[in-house]
Order: C-alpha cells, then sequence, then structure tokens
C-alpha cells in the first residue's frame, strides 16, 4: 500500500541532512529501475506506473526537506563530515571518467528492491559465474557471456543435472573462461544442485533461503566445512560473489579488495593483506557512512584494480597516477 506523499514526509522530519542525502539517492536508484524494460515488473502490485510516479512526488518532498536542512545547518559542517569517505566519490569520478566502471551485479540488486523473487535457476547462474571468476580475470568472462549462458542450456536447472560435466569443462576451456579448478567446479555442479534442492526443501526456496539471515551468517552457511548446506568448491569470497549474482547486497573479498584495505594503503588495521573479517566491516562502515551499496564499493575498488580495468592498486601499485594516493597510507 503507498502512503500519501504528506505522509511520507512526516516520516523523514526527524533525519538529519546525511540521512536525507541517503533516502533521495535510493529513490533515484528506484526511479531509475522503473525506467528499464523488464518482464520483473509484469505482475507487479501496485504497477510500475504507480511506483514510479510515487516514488517522484516522495522525491520532491526529500528535496524540499534537504533544502532546508541545507539552510539550517551550513555546508562547512557536512563537509567536514563526509571527508573521511571522499576518496569513495573521487575513485569512482575517476572510473566513470575513464570508462573503467562495470558493477553487472548492480541490476540484480535493482530487481531485489523492487520485488523479484529469483528461481533456482538465477541461483544456479548466479553460483556458476561465482565459480567462474575463481582467481581469474572477469573480463573475458563478460565477453563470453552468451556463450556461457549457451553452454549451460540457458542455467536449465534439469538439463545441467543430467549432463556429462566432461562436456561443460571442454566448451568452457574454448572459449577460454576456465581457471585452475574448473575439473573439480563442473564435476561438482550436479551435486550442488542436489544440496540446493534439500535447502529448497527445508526452506521453501532458494530466496527464502538467502533472505532468512544477515549475509555474513547465509556466507557462514554455505562455505563452511561443518555446515549442513555447504556448496562444493565455494569458500567465503565465492559465497559472497554468489550472493551478490542474486541481489543479495554484499562484497567479495578477494585479493583486490584484501590489498586495496590493507594496513599499508587503505585501511586502518595493521594486517597487510587485510583479513576477510576487516574488508567487511570497512565495506559495511563505507556502505552506511556514504549511502553506496556495498556492490558498488566492491565494483569501484575492484574496478580500480583489477587487471584489464584501472589496474592502478595492483601488486605493485602505480601510486603515481592514483588519484586518491593522498588518502593512502602507502
Amino acid at each position: 500500500m503507498m502512503v500519501s506523499p504528506e505522509t511520507y514526509m512526516s516520516f523523514l522530519q526527524d533525519k538529519n541532512y546525511e540521512e536525507l542525502i541517503k533516502e533521495r539517492d535510493s529513490l533515484i536508484d528506484e526511479i531509475k529501475g522503473y525506467e528499464k524494460i523488464s518482464d520483473d515488473f509484469i505482475d507487479m502490485n501496485p504497477s510500475r506506473e504507480i511506483l514510479y510516479k510515487y516514488n517522484h512526488l516522495y522525491l520532491s518532498k526529500v528535496c524540499e526537506l534537504l533544502s532546508e536542512k541545507f539552510t539550517e545547518t551550513g555546508f562547512s559542517n557536512r563537509q567536514e563530515s563526509f571527508m573521511g569517505e571522499e576518496w569513495v566519490h573521487i575513485l569512482k569520478e575517476y572510473l566513470i571518467e575513464n570508462n573503467l566502471f562495470e558493477i553487472w551485479t548492480n541490476d540484480n540488486l535493482q530487481r531485489r528492491k523492487m520485488g523479484k523473487k529469483f528461481t533456482l535457476s538465477d541461483h544456479i547462474k548466479g553460483l556458476i559465474y561465482s565459480l567462474l571468476s575463481n582467481q581469474r580475470p572477469w573480463k573475458s568472462i563478460v565477453a563470453n557471456m552468451d556463450k556461457i549462458e549457451n553452454i549451460f542450456y540457458d542455467f536449465d536447472v534439469d538439463k545441467i543435472k543430467t549432463e556429462n560435466p566432461e562436456r561443460f569443462i571442454d566448451e568452457i576451456r574454448k572459449i577460454k573462461c576456465g581457471n585452475r579448478n574448473i575439473n573439480q567446479q563442473m564435476k561438482s555442479l550436479a551435486q550442488n544442485i542436489a544440496i540446493m534442492e534439500e535447502i529448497e526443501r527445508d526452506y521453501g526456496s532458494m530466496d527464502d533461503f538467502v533472505t532468512s539471515a544477515p549475509a555474513y551468517e547465509i556466507v557462514k552457511k554455505i562455505s563452511d566445512n561443518k555446515s549442513k548446506y555447504k556448496i562444493n568448491r565455494v569458500g567465503e569470497a565465492l559465497a559472497w560473489e554468489y550472493l551478490r549474482n542474486v541481489g543479495i547486497d554484499g562484497m567479495k573479498p578477494d585479493v583486490h579488495l584484501c590489498r586495496f584495505f590493507a594496513g599499508d594503503r587503505m585501511g586502518s588495521g595493521s594486517n597487510i593483506p587485510a583479513t576477510i573479517h576487516e574488508v567487511y566491516e570497512t565495506v559495511l562502515k563505507l556502505s552506511k557512512d556514504t549511502g553506496i551499496s556495498m556492490s558498488e564499493i566492491d565494483s569501484l575498488v575492484w574496478n580500480f584494480c583489477s587487471s584489464g580495468y584501472g589496474e592502478v592498486c595492483t601488486s605493485n601499485p602505480r601510486c603515481e597516477i592514483c588519484p586518491i594516493k593522498e588518502y593512502c597510507n602507502k
């Protein structure tokens, strides 16, 4: 049920300037999502048209309050409060200006926010892409997504279960999208589908399972060897990647993020590289402070560091061209 713009405004009265900015940006993201043509909107209630109209009305109310708060509090105080996270915005501008910013999981994040329920096929797709991302450049995966979807029968669960895994291994290698664990990954697919089917029997659906607890708890359930729901060939980093692929906000603490948030670079701890827990806590805090999703912060850092993309904060960092070097501990 939609509330009136006046009622919505009453909910915002006690929010401070920074909280209103986050509310404004969230509404803008939703509006952009509704402007995309997608089958996900067909059965929505209220309809996309109604949500689109009301979000614009809500946005106007947020902007009214922002204007009032801006006058009341003064710019200098707000600027000081944002300085600690300013590098995030500088980094994003740098990547966009240099055509280096890609965040393909963001669409799924928006779809989930708008009420999409992800099917078992969607979850298998998310798992397969997370497995393929393991310890290899992502650019060639992106370039071959159409071929990958054909190889896996558009992620038809029954066809994948009954197919000889050697076919998947051979076809993935032909398009040069394999990795050092591709044999074991493909041979575990049928068993991993069986695990997901068991989860569906226990929880009703994979979507109900991944939303039944905070994301970090789901990560532990599917990556811990002692867990009933352990997914084969999936550790913490790939578990986070899988959840992001099905629209759960989070980050993949891979080699790039652990290096970037190390104590000798952009981290506040002393570990080099940063631990998975340190990366999670850092990205979570940044998300709360800036209003930017964890997935987008992950993508910003990853695009800045990764081979074939930014290639700035690598194992041998190119500090001379780094746009955020004044914020770095190095």
